[in-house]
Parts: C-alpha cells; structure tokens; sequence
C-alpha cells in the first residue's frame, strides 16, 4: 500500500513531518554517503551568466531542449545554453545532460556538430571518477553520459 502523505497546513505538526522524513532518510542517507565530497555546483553555476540569466526573454533567446519529440530517449534531459552574441562570460555554448537512467546514454544532435564542447573544469577536478567519463565527440555531436549522472560540457569558441 503507498504511503500517502499528509495534507500540509499552516498548522503542520511535528507528528505528521516524521513519516515523511522516515520515508525520505534512506535516500538522503544514500545521497550523501555517495558524495565523496559532493561537487560544488554553485562553482558551475557562477561560471557563466547564462546559469543566471534574469529575463524571461533571455531565457526563450539562449535555451533550447534538444532531447525532445517522438524519438527522445526516455530518462534524458538535454539542456542547451547559447550566448547569441550576448555577453554571458566565458563560454559561447554550454550542454548539461541529465541522464536519469540506470545506464550510460549517448546522444547525437546535429545542433552539437562541430562544437568544441568540453567536461567543465569543475567536473574535470572534481573526485566524482564517474562524471569524470563524461565525453563528447565534436564530429559527430556525440555525448556520452555515465548512469545517474549531471555533465555540463561548455564551449569557450564558437
């Protein structure tokens, strides 16, 4: 029978959180104990203005989801950030792929031909050996992800 979770209130009591944090503990217990130390996202996020990006048109400009339509392969999200000549910081192009599966993905686009798209630095030198095997191969737009696992490949040319 799944576990159903309380309605919450204004009024919610410590008698109702402690199923849920019961629920919670393993996977959080799980999560940390995998991190080895965890890798310091907000370092990625503050390595480009395109993770911060302020208006609702600079959003619709620069992002594009790639993994998408009939054909998308399930689990995997593909997020493209573009500068189009905007001034965002060091990186022209930035790709994290989000696999959510339990194994490797690879995955083409032609958007991603020719790009010179990179592990970033903070994944490069971080002691998570897995995202470490992230690839990407520019002549044929191929990323390569690891299960379970974030890249964020960055492009610092055109």
């Amino acid at each position: 029978m799944p576990m159903l979770l309380p309605r919450f209130s204004r009024s919610l009591r410590l008698s109702q959180l402690l199923p849920i944090a019961t629920f919670f503990l393993p996977a959080l217990q799980f999560a940390v104990a995998q991190s080895d130390p965890p890798i310091p996202s907000g370092n990625i996020r503050y390595s480009s203005e395109l993770f911060r990006m302020s208006t609702f048109e600079e959003v619709q400009q620069n992002l594009t989801f790639l993994n998408t339509g009939p054909d998308q392969t399930p689990g995997l999200i593909v997020m493209k950030l573009d500068e189009h000549g905007g001034n965002y910081g060091i990186y022209k192009h930035i790709v994290v792929l989000f696999n959510a599966t339990n194994a490797p993905v690879s995955f083409a686009n032609s958007q991603l031909q020719g790009l010179a798209l990179h592990l970033h630095p903070v994944q490069q030198s971080s002691n998570d050996a897995l995202t470490r095997q992230s690839t990407f191969n520019s002549k044929t737009g191929t990323a390569t992800v690891p299960a379970l696992t974030t890249a964020v490949l960055v492009a610092e040319t055109e």
